[in-house]
């Protein structure tokens, strides 16, 4: 069984804006050309393209780290700002239970009690489940403003009449245990290894089979005569997402594995041609 998508440990401290009498439908979600007359729009969701003319401005400051991350994942290149930021876009890239991630992906101009305003998110998830997450980056609750504590809560009711989740991930939530740290950079590093053709052969019949592995039967099977190649295809499998297992525990030995199944990732309409 597939453990779950993260969900925040820290309340996000948010006035709850919630209208149950509005279902969430993703089929809200539609092209401004294809929108009937008598059907006004919520809002509207404009994707960004990372070097083209809609690239997203970071205009912060320079006390905040810019980073760019070469997605082995996405086939894109992931830009942002803030540590914080670029260690959730890192666990993204190596975290199996993720099928798609981008930064920076978007800016939502949306109209909904009686208030109309723009917001522009830092992180787009798409979860092995099928579920669409918008993440909102901060240290501490203490760096929201008044004016993010006025929009958020507003965002988190238009997302969810679209049937988008939406968060709030602070610094703690994202590093997590110290383990889940020293992990995440390893398995980083392991994500463009390519393995051989015999190795990917043998990983994929495990797979087939659908059953959790140890990690040193796995390591001893695709690589018998040498441990430190056997972890090191490990490690690859698992920053592909052919694998996944609890990033907050410690690797060892007898680490549980369980094998993925290929999903395909749902469309997202103002991602349109991106993923494919």
């Amino acid at each position: 069984m597939l453990m779950p998508r993260d969900v925040p440990k820290l309340a996000n401290g948010l006035r709850n804006w919630l209208d149950n009498t509005v279902p969430a439908d993703r089929q809200r979600m539609r092209r401004a050309d294809t929108a009937a007359p008598d059907d006004p729009p919520l809002g509207s969701i404009t994707g960004f393209s990372h070097g083209g003319a809609n690239r997203p401005v970071i205009t912060r400051g320079s006390l905040h780290l810019r980073f760019l991350i070469p997605s082995a994942k996405t086939g894109r290149s992931q830009v942002g700002e803030g540590r914080t930021e670029e260690l959730l876009a890192m666990k993204c890239e190596v975290d199996g239970r993720v099928l798609y991630y981008r930064t920076h992906p978007c800016e939502i101009a949306m109209a909904i009690s009686n208030k109309s305003f723009s917001y522009r998110p830092d992180l787009l998830v798409v979860w092995r489940d099928g579920t669409i997450e918008i993440i909102e980056v901060k240290r501490t609750p203490a760096d929201l403003t008044d004016d993010l504590r006025e929009k958020l809560p507003l965002v988190k009711e238009f997302l969810r009449r679209c049937d988008i989740k939406f968060s709030i991930r602070y610094r703690d939530d994202i590093r997590g245990s110290t383990f889940r740290q020293k992990n995440v950079a390893n398995l980083f590093g392991r994500r463009a290894m390519r393995l051989a053709p015999h190795q990917h052969a043998l990983a994929q019949l495990v797979r087939t089979k659908g059953e959790p592995i140890a990690w040193r039967a796995l390591a001893n099977l695709v690589s018998p005569d040498n441990h430190l190649i056997g972890n090191a295809c490990v490690e690859h499998l698992l920053a592909c997402g052919a694998f996944i297992t609890d990033l907050d525990a410690r690797f060892d030995d007898d680490t549980l594995l369980t094998p993925t199944l290929d999903v395909k990732c749902p469309a997202i309409p103002f991602l349109e041609g991106e993923l494919l």
